[in-house]
């Protein structure tokens, strides 16, 4: 029975073995033929000078053969090896830091709930907090009241916001 992919990618076995078989063949024929235009070079014998030529590339062609025929298997071997360290190390730097983030995250929100600035005053145009309804600069209201049925409405405001006639 067929094992299902959960990650959609094919398996090329057939070419995968192909790979790993050509590949070091390849490898080891263009060894020896380096070792043999080697053992010529130095003999004196300069009748085989092409030899380079063909056992390099060879070497170079069987080595990248091995290289495709493994990388999937050598891939999984070192992300078994490094994805439990690094899920380790991620844990280990969530548990250490879990406190302090929460406390600086608490700070953050403390400070800016409290230099939280909204309004100005309409008479003395300085800052005043947003729960405030008095000026703590010049004294003055810092609301309307409607003159129809005297809800508070921002000092800005043309027309209440309760009923809706023209402050």
């Amino acid at each position: 029975m067929k094992q299902e992919n959960k990650y959609n990618l094919e398996e090329n076995s057939k070419a995968k073995q192909t790979m790993r078989i050509l590949g070091p063949l390849i490898l080891v024929v263009g060894i020896l033929m380096t070792v043999i235009a080697i053992a010529n070079f130095f003999s004196g014998n300069m009748s085989t000078d092409f030899i380079p030529f063909i056992s390099l590339p060879m070497m170079f062609i069987g080595s990248v053969l091995s290289m495709f025929g493994y990388m999937g298997a050598l891939s999984r071997y070192s992300a078994s090896q490094t994805a439990p360290v690094a899920k380790d190390v991620t844990n280990y730097i969530l548990d250490n830091t879990k406190e302090s983030i929460g406390g600086v995250a608490k700070e953050i929100s403390d400070n800016f709930h409290k230099s939280k600035v909204e309004k100005i005053c309409p008479h003395c145009k300085e800052e005043v907090k947003d729960t405030a309804k008095f000026c703590d600069h010049c004294g003055k209201s810092l609301f309307k009241n409607c003159q129809v049925c005297n809800a508070e409405n921002d000092s800005d405001a043309l027309y209440c916001q309760a009923c809706g006639h023209k402050i």
